[in-house]
C-alpha cells in the first residue's frame, strides 16, 4: 500500500516539479529575457482562462444543484442532496477567483516583455517578490 502511493504521489509531482523553470541568468539578452517572459505571461493567462471559465461553469452548476435541492417536488423517496451543490458553488467560485488572478499576473508578464523589448535596464525587470502582486485580504483594525 505505501508502494502505491509513493508512486501515485510521484506521478503528481513530477509535471509539477518538470513545469518550474529557473529565473533568466543575467548575461542574458533582451530578445531572450522578454521571450522568457512573454511565454511565462501566455502559460498564466492560458491556465488563468481555462479556470475561470472552468470555474463559472461549475459555480453555475452547483447554484442549479442547490436551488433544485431546495425545492419540494420531488418523488418519495428521493434524497435531496444540497451538500453537493453548495460545494460545487464555493469550488466554482474559488477557481474563478484564482483563475482572475493568474491573468492579471500573465497580463503583469507580457506587459514586462513589451517593455524589456524596449531597451530598458534588465537588472530592473528580474523575477523575484513583484512589488505589486494581486490578493485578497482582510484588514482588521484592533482600535490603533
Amino acid at each position: 500500500m505505501k508502494f502505491i502511493l509513493f508512486i501515485a504521489i510521484l506521478v503528481i509531482t513530477m509535471p509539477v516539479v518538470r513545469a518550474q523553470k529557473k529565473a533568466p541568468l543575467p548575461g542574458q539578452t533582451n530578445e531572450e529575457l522578454a521571450q522568457y517572459y512573454r511565454d511565462l505571461g501566455h502559460k498564466r493567462t492560458n491556465t488563468g482562462g481555462l479556470l475561470a471559465v472552468g470555474g463559472c461553469a461549475a459555480a453555475i452548476a452547483g447554484i442549479v444543484l442547490y436551488e433544485n435541492s431546495l425545492s419540494d417536488d420531488t418523488l418519495e423517496g428521493t434524497v435531496n442532496n444540497f451538500l453537493g451543490g453548495y460545494f460545487l458553488m464555493s469550488a466554482g467560485s474559488a477557481a474563478t477567483i484564482v483563475g482572475i488572478t493568474l491573468i492579471i499576473r500573465g497580463a503583469a508578464y507580457q506587459k514586462q516583455a513589451r517593455v524589456v523589448l524596449e531597451n530598458q535596464p534588465v537588472h530592473a525587470y528580474r523575477l523575484g517578490t513583484p512589488s505589486r502582486m494581486p490578493a485578497i485580504g482582510v484588514r482588521i483594525n484592533l482600535g490603533r
